[in-house]
C-alpha cells in the first residue's frame, strides 16, 4: 500500500537539488523521469497523467525512500506524523490565519530570491486552508532539510505564527 495519495503534491528535497542529474544517487532509471517532472505544484494524480512508463503511486514511495522528495499531502496527518505532538502544540498559532499566513508567507519570501529551494514552500503556505495546517507546514518546513540549513528563520517563523520564537 502506498503512502502518496492522487492528491499529495511531492516535493524535491535539498539532497535532490543538490544532487542534480542524479549523480551520486542510485534511483532506477524508470524513475529518473518522475523526479524531473517533480516540481513541488503538480498532484501525484497530474505527474501520474503524464502517462510516463513504468510509473506508478509506488513509485513516489521508492523517491521517498531515497529521501530526494518529501511528500506534501492535502491531510497534514502522513506528511506530519513524525512531528512530535508538543512540538506542534508549541507552534498552535495564536493569530488569525489571514495574518499568520501573510506574515510567514512575508518571511520566506524574503529568502525565496536568493534560495529558489523556498518557493513550494511559499506555495504550500499559501495554500494552507486552517491554523492548524498552516502550523503543520511551518514545522514541516523547520525540520525539513531545507529548514535545517536555516536555522535563522526558525524563530521568526514561529513569532509569525504567534508563539514566542
Amino acid at each position: 500500500m502506498s503512502g502518496f495519495s492522487q492528491g499529495d503534491i511531492p516535493v524535491k528535497t535539498g539532497y535532490a537539488a543538490e544532487h542534480r542529474g542524479t549523480s551520486g544517487i542510485n534511483i532506477p532509471l524508470h524513475l529518473r523521469p518522475l523526479l524531473v517532472m517533480i516540481d513541488g505544484r503538480r498532484t501525484v494524480r497530474d505527474l501520474l497523467a503524464l502517462g510516463l512508463r513504468n510509473v506508478s503511486v509506488d513509485s513516489f514511495d521508492e523517491l521517498y525512500a531515497f529521501g530526494v522528495i518529501e511528500g506534501g499531502s492535502e491531510s497534514p496527518s502522513r506528511f506530519h506524523e513524525s512531528i512530535p505532538s508538543a512540538a506542534m502544540a508549541a507552534m498552535a498559532p495564536k493569530k488569525g490565519l489571514s495574518e499568520a499566513r501573510f506574515l510567514v508567507i512575508d518571511t520566506l519570501l524574503d529568502i525565496s530570491t536568493q534560495d529558489f529551494q523556498v518557493r513550494p514552500w511559499v506555495e504550500r503556505m499559501e495554500n494552507a486552508r486552517t491554523l492548524e495546517i498552516l502550523a503543520h507546514e511551518v514545522q514541516a518546513f523547520i525540520v525539513s532539510p531545507l529548514g535545517a540549513k536555516k536555522p535563522a528563520l526558525h524563530a521568526a517563523l514561529r513569532r509569525a505564527l504567534g508563539g514566542t520564537g
